[in-house]
This record gives structure tokens, sequence and C-alpha cells, in this order.
């Protein structure tokens, strides 16, 4: 059985675009709490701020994603 982390970028972009913020909420501070040194878990609270209109917290958190993994396109993506 897959963990809460299993494609967890995928799970954050489908709810960004389900516009399920309070489920995007939990699902962040889960990855971060279980995993603070996971870029997917900073791309789910940057998602999260992005879906909230909060865009300078939405940058910092994707920022700190894409530091963590620059390779990750789903990050610059979001980062626009």
């Amino acid at each position: 059985r897959a963990g809460p982390a299993c494609c967890a970028d995928v799970r954050a972009a489908c709810l960004v675009e389900l516009r399920r913020s309070a489920e995007l909420f939990a699902f962040a501070h889960a990855l971060v709490d279980a995993s603070p040194h996971s870029w997917t878990a900073w791309y789910a609270v940057g998602c999260y701020y992005y879906l909230i209109g909060k865009s300078e917290f939405a940058r910092r958190y994707l920022s700190k994603a894409c530091g963590l993994e620059a390779g990750a396109g789903c990050v610059w993506l979001a980062d626009g």
C-alpha cells in the first residue's frame, strides 16, 4: 500500500484544480510534518497558498521546493 507521499505532486495539483483548499491544507501539513526536507511537501504548501490567492507566500514555498529539487517540472510550472 502506498503512503501519503506517493504521487504527492499529482495529488496537490489535483486538489488545486478541484479547488479543495481545506483538503490541500491538511495534506500539505501532513507532508511537512512527515518529511520536512521533501520538495513535494513544500510544493504542496506552495500550491495551497496559490489556491487561496496568497501569491507572495506561494512563491516563497515554491522556491523552497525548487531549491530542494531543481528538476521538478511541476514546481517550475506552478511558479510561472
